[in-house]
């Protein structure tokens, strides 16, 4: 009989929870499945009161007699005890998932502990732990800049007077962050989960295949109810290109609920969204008023193809509540407005009694640049908008930026900007890396200056365990890069850069620094980059190419060439490295198509190290090193996509590579748009190593090695399983 379970927290609240192994052994460090739980609903039946602090949660294993397992011992005191765990919640419901470590499969009965805010025992500065169910990493404990991007927009959804921040993106949820200022005096935004309507999540729209959405969110109350409706855009499934509306139908201080409406149409039925003439990522602003006539109309910009749209509002009528005449394109000095991916807001920003125009680009020029803080005066009237060319107010390192205009320091009566960014991107350019920021209005009212400000002098921010950001579409390789006995985590980023973040704490418990560059070193020292048209689009593997003993680099770039940067040998910490040299295969420079990743792994088994690289197609390029076998006998190879083996006819220390081959599952060359590396390890324990291969944006597949595994011998891969 399992003995009683000792009580080993401070806390005076606990849950006990039975977990099924499943019969799967051995289990080690094993996520469980979520549980759902209400914490709130628990407090009570013991006849608590306060409100849950998810900040006091500890989740503790215990053996058969009721003990508590020890699973780092290298903490203080109880704290040995406690495993990593995750809560997910949902926007204004009491029901979170829990997730925790399960340590191994004799460890069946667990503890979680809670108390309340009122208790004071909350600790939002120690950390609570990977899980490893695709959590994210995390850096030490303080605040980072946040506001909204291009697919997000803030809201007073609670109705107390300080603006939300809700997020959309790649997936089809929207993301919602409660901003703490009518308690904290400061614009804290605390993560609230994922939004919802009728207690289930919201998804507004997606593609059923992949789950992609690549949504924008605003927020307005198009009704003229009182609250917040919401407008959603998408870049993928059934709705793309168009906008649609949802009323909110919430009761006051009650679950969220909305009700998808229709389609935003013209009086002439011409999507407001731009249907197939969307371009990326449409998203409204709606202005109340735009030709100052005092009609009370909520008119509406679009930005959407690159341009600015403005659809008048005719009236009340048709199905989402009022006609929109047929967009026209805005102007400033006399031209199209035409910037990349905008978002924009309009306030009268210098006090003159007219609408201005602020937009934010995607990039300013080229990719690779700065995003742009844009103010297009209004040198006309209120009835009669003209816009000057812009004038710029800030450069940011955005990619897919937002902003919002308004007051938010609430003491000056000057309009601020509060911006904000999707894809982080590293420092480059003589800008720094940013996460948002307050474009703070130093006046005057009729000639406003601005100046950017941070977390710690009025912008908007978070204070929690930040997440380790290498920026967008990055790769990351695992290592003990340092030598210190724990893992640290290496990435290569789409600006062509490696970052090396280094592993403050042990691996049970892993806390970060914040990213540095590693080098070329010697006395002028650079960072390893790569480069290309947009940026570098770097994919690193991380090896002992030259049996040195040390750890060198291998980086494939957006060209999918191969460069190997070898440790220089100056026992630097972090390492630095030898300038670095293209990699050759079959005497030429290994020079693909696009978007090229790499792996260094022993593929057939002969004690030497050979190389995968994967690669996506890409039309109008030619080079006389694109040196392959044609995938389908059509004479072109721009089409060509999936990995490449490059089989080392060298030694182990001194890789010669040969003329490669396609890597093929169920004997068919594995071909996907934007394949990523991967790993080559033994997944299902079986004495043979198998494929992992992933696709961008889509999933990870798992290729089962059906082969001998015998030396000299490539694998026979099955099709892919996920």
């Amino acid at each position: 009989m399992a003995g009683a379970l000792q009580w080993n927290s401070p806390n005076r609240y606990r849950l006990v929870v039975s977990v099924d192994p499943r019969g799967v052994s051995p289990r080690s460090h094993s996520p469980i499945a979520p549980l759902r739980v209400n914490f709130a609903a628990h407090l009570l039946s013991v006849s608590g009161s306060g409100r849950v602090d998810p900040n006091t949660i500890e989740v503790m294993a215990y053996d058969t007699n009721g003990n508590p397992h020890v699973y780092d011992a290298s903490r203080p005191g109880y704290e040995q005890y406690l495993l990593p765990w995750r809560i997910d919640s949902y926007y204004r419901l009491d029901d979170v998932d829990l997730v925790f470590v399960m340590p191994n499969e004799t460890l069946v009965q667990y503890a979680v502990y809670f108390d309340t805010q009122e208790s004071g025992r909350g600790r939002p500065d120690r950390y609570a732990g990977i899980v490893g169910d695709g959590d994210l990493f995390r850096q030490q404990y303080g605040r980072r800049e946040i506001g909204p991007s291009k697919f997000g927009d803030l809201a007073d959804f609670d109705g107390d007077g300080d603006p939300d921040l809700f997020e959309g993106g790649v997936e089809p949820f929207i993301y919602c962050h409660e901003n703490l200022h009518d308690q904290t005096g400061e614009h804290q935004l605390v993560p609230r989960g994922r939004l919802t309507s009728d207690g289930q999540v919201l998804m507004p729209s997606r593609n059923l295949g992949s789950n992609r959405a690549w949504m924008s969110v605003t927020f307005y109350d198009w009704d003229k109810d009182g609250d917040p409706d919401l407008f959603s855009t998408s870049n993928d499934g059934p709705d793309m290109g168009h906008l649609l509306f949802f009323r909110n139908n919430s009761v006051p201080g009650g679950r969220p609920q909305f009700t998808r409406v229709d389609r935003m149409l013209t009086v002439t039925g011409q999507p407001v969204g731009g249907g197939s003439d969307a371009g990326w990522f449409p998203t409204p602003t709606f202005i109340v008023d735009w030709d100052g006539t005092g009609d009370g109309l909520t008119d509406i910009l679009m930005a959407r193809g690159g341009f600015l749209y403005l659809y008048r509002n005719l009236g009340p009528g048709g199905t989402t509540d009022y006609r929109l005449a047929n967009g026209v394109r805005l102007q400033a000095g006399g031209v199209d407005i035409e910037l990349l991916t905008p978002r924009v807001d309009c306030a009268d920003l210098d006090g003159d009694g007219d609408l201005d125009l602020l937009a934010t680009t995607h990039g300013a020029a080229e990719w690779a640049n700065a995003s742009v803080v844009y103010w297009y005066k209004n040198v006309g009237t209120r009835q009669a908008p003209q816009f000057a060319a812009p004038v710029t107010l800030g450069q940011m390192r955005h990619y897919y930026g937002g902003l919002k205009v308004g007051d938010f320091r609430g003491s000056d009566n000057l309009l601020d900007i509060v911006a904000g960014t999707f894809w982080k991107v590293n420092a480059k350019h003589g800008l720094p890396k940013s996460f948002g920021g307050l474009l703070k209005n130093n006046g005057p009212l009729n000639n406003p200056a601005f100046e950017l400000v941070l977390a710690d002098a009025g912008a908007m921010y978070t204070e929690e365990f930040q997440t380790c950001d290498a920026g967008q579409q990055n790769g990351v390789r695992v290592r003990d890069l340092d030598n210190d006995g724990d893992l640290d985590l290496v990435a290569s980023t789409t600006d062509g850069l490696v970052l090396f973040f280094r592993n403050l704490n042990n691996n049970l418990y892993p806390v970060f620094a914040p990213p540095v560059n590693l080098m070329v070193g010697g006395p002028n020292p650079v960072p390893v980059e790569v480069s290309g048209p947009e940026g570098g689009y770097a994919r690193l593997d991380l090896a002992d190419w030259n049996n040195d003993g040390r750890v060198d680099l291998l980086v494939a770039d957006e060209e999918a060439r191969v460069w190997l940067f070898l440790d220089d040998g100056a026992g630097n910490d972090p390492p630095t490295y030898q300038a670095g040299t293209q990699v050759y295969a079959n005497g030429r420079p290994i020079d693909g198509l696009g978007r090229g990743s790499v792996l260094v792994c022993d593929w057939n088994n002969d004690g030497k190290k050979d190389l995968i690289m994967g690669m996506a197609p890409k039309g109008n390029v030619s080079s006389p090193y694109h040196d392959w076998p044609y995938q389908d006998g059509d004479n072109d190879k721009t089409d060509d996509e999936g990995f490449l083996y490059y089989r080392n006819t060298g030694t182990d220390a001194s890789p010669v590579l040969a003329y490669p081959s396609w890597v093929r599952a169920g004997g068919q060359i594995i071909k996907y748009t934007r394949p990523n590396l991967g790993s080559f390890v033994d997944w299902d324990t079986d004495g043979k190593k198998d494929f992992i291969g992933c696709e961008f944006e889509g999933n990870v597949r798992f290729y089962r090695n059906t082969g001998t595994g015998q030396p000299n011998t490539a694998p026979t891969l099955s099709p892919a399983a996920g």
